[in-house]
């Protein structure tokens, strides 16, 4: 199975329960992740540990319809999985016991920033994030898994820095730059 993995970190300026709100909520997600254009929880308006829903990013002409699911969700840690929704297709292969086509599983751990306080508290230094993404296609060349770590860990930076601009309540970055690359 071709699998390739990437990840970012750095501080936000604000209480982790402001962040996790951030990370968590449909109506946010979609002003901090790139190309997001809708974000739709299957089972109600929130996002709890064990909630399906469905992420449409608009990153071609097309669109990517990808099927989200949430896997945990504390103060502390929020993680995904993505995949994408040829439903029909992906339960067969389930109930074979086979992976899916596509799997992306993503990890935000939120902790103590220097001089910063414990999550939970108030957070005068800010919070520390982290994110981590690994992405499992079967059949992926390592040349093509190389290519995509590159690429795609510029794009979570780049994510990163938006979501911080959202929490601080800053203008968005319009595009990737050195110092967002820098700055998370």
């Amino acid at each position: 199975m071709g699998e390739y993995a990437f990840s970012s970190a750095g501080v936000i300026g604000g209480a982790p329960a402001e962040i996790m709100r951030w990370l968590a909520t449909p109506e946010l997600m979609i002003r901090w992740i790139p190309y997001a254009k809708s974000v739709e929880p299957t089972g109600g308006p929130d996002l709890p540990a064990g909630a399906v829903f469905r992420l449409f990013i608009r990153d071609t002409g097309y669109g990517t319809p990808y099927l989200g699911e949430v896997r945990e969700l504390t103060e502390t840690r929020l993680v995904r999985r993505y995949t994408l929704p040829h439903q029909t297709e992906e339960l067969a292969r389930a109930a074979e016991g086979k992976p899916p086509d596509y799997e992306r599983i993503v990890t935000y751990e939120l902790g103590t920033a220097p001089g910063g306080t414990a999550p939970g508290g108030t957070a005068p230094g800010g919070t520390a994030l982290r994110c981590s993404v690994v992405t499992s296609i079967p059949g992926l060349a390592a040349s093509v898994a190389r290519m995509a770590t590159r690429s795609e860990g510029k794009g979570l930076t780049y994510a990163l820095d938006r979501l911080r601009a959202c929490v601080e309540g800053r203008p968005l970055p319009r595009k990737f730059t050195t110092t967002a690359q820098q700055a998370l």
